[in-house]
């Protein structure tokens, strides 16, 4: 991109990307935010090998303004599946800032919700700069207690004046619990695994 001043690289290809002339095109995103409000000039540069063969091809450019408030729940990084979850299990979720402005102290909400149980919902009481992630861990607990028993978590964030709710939402995230109950009775000669 040029900024009136100079060319600054914002992305780049090398070496071969597609193994047979008939592959079907190869999609790619580049941000160019942190030009946000200027007026810029885009171009493609290729550079051909000492060998004389090779090309470059581009087509279907769509260039977009982002919004200036989205929030994309990203991924739920806590509780895992395993020996450890139990009826006071924490709950951390990934949140990116999608849109340009930076996210204004309690503009936010975070929620989760166990096999369409109760909600909890909580103010995010901290800003996220444009283009930044948060881990944010609820201060409420998940009840995930029941050995053997698969639960599915839905979490959520909603933000004041959001246009885009599309990426608002993980609807399904799968943990098990793995750990035995009281009774569970192991002869050894037929043990199969490992777990708790």
């Amino acid at each position: 991109a040029y900024d009136s001043v100079r060319w600054i690289t914002v992305d780049a290809v090398s070496g071969q990307q597609q193994i047979t002339s008939d592959a079907d095109w190869e999609s790619r995103q580049v941000n160019l935010n942190s030009f946000a409000g200027r007026r810029i000039k885009i171009r493609f540069r290729g550079v051909r090998t000492s060998s004389g063969i090779g090309d470059m091809a581009v087509d279907c450019i769509t260039i977009f303004e982002p919004l200036p408030k989205d929030l994309e729940m990203r991924d739920v990084i806590a509780p895992v599946a395993g020996c450890d979850i139990n009826n006071n299990s924490t709950v951390t979720v990934e949140i990116f800032n999608r849109g340009t402005l930076e996210t204004i102290r309690d503009s936010a909400t975070v929620s989760f919700q166990v096999d369409g149980g109760q909600i909890f919902t909580e103010v995010l009481d901290t800003t996220i700069e444009s283009e930044g992630t948060l881990l944010y861990t609820f201060d409420s607990t998940a009840v995930l207690g029941n050995p053997g028993q698969t639960y599915s978590i839905k979490t959520w964030v909603a933000q004041i004046g959001e246009q885009n709710e599309l990426n608002d939402t993980i609807q399904a995230y799968q943990v098990k619990n793995f750990q035995r109950r009281p009774t569970y009775f192991e002869a050894f000669e037929t043990f199969r695994d490992a777990l708790c």
